[in-house]
């Protein structure tokens, strides 16, 4: 055993050791879609194949008092015939929490998206 392992054993054990767990998980998604109406618009139905790819990042860090997370995914859209609605949507999040006693629970979460509203019109063509 190393000599330089006893005393951060020692001092770990007197200071309280505080185990943690953490995390990256990654993830990706990928989706086939063919819509017939896009607008929902029976005077000008316009149809497309649509693909979507949806990369997504997570970190979370666990320990006995505190827990953070942090994540952003990414939507691509890619229209196959009117790639005018190409796009590509973002979502980021935030989350802390903490216990620094028995009695005392705090935490703070914060969000950010930057999408594409769903109500496009025919104009934006």
């Amino acid at each position: 055993m190393a000599l330089w392992l006893i005393p951060a054993i020692v001092l770990g054990a007197a200071h309280g050791v505080m185990a943690a767990d953490n995390q990256l998980i990654t993830s990706v998604s990928a989706i086939y879609e063919y819509n017939d109406n896009i607008f929902l618009n029976s005077a000008d139905e316009l149809s497309d194949n649509i693909y979507t790819i949806a990369p997504k990042l997570e970190l979370v860090r666990n320990s006995e008092r505190y827990s953070v997370r942090a994540d952003g995914m990414l939507e691509f859209y890619r229209y196959q015939d009117n790639d005018v609605f190409d796009d590509t949507d973002q979502w980021y999040n935030g989350n802390f929490e903490a216990t620094p006693s028995e009695f005392w629970r705090l935490g703070a979460e914060a969000r950010l998206t930057l999408a594409t509203p769903a109500n496009r019109t025919e104009t934006s063509r």
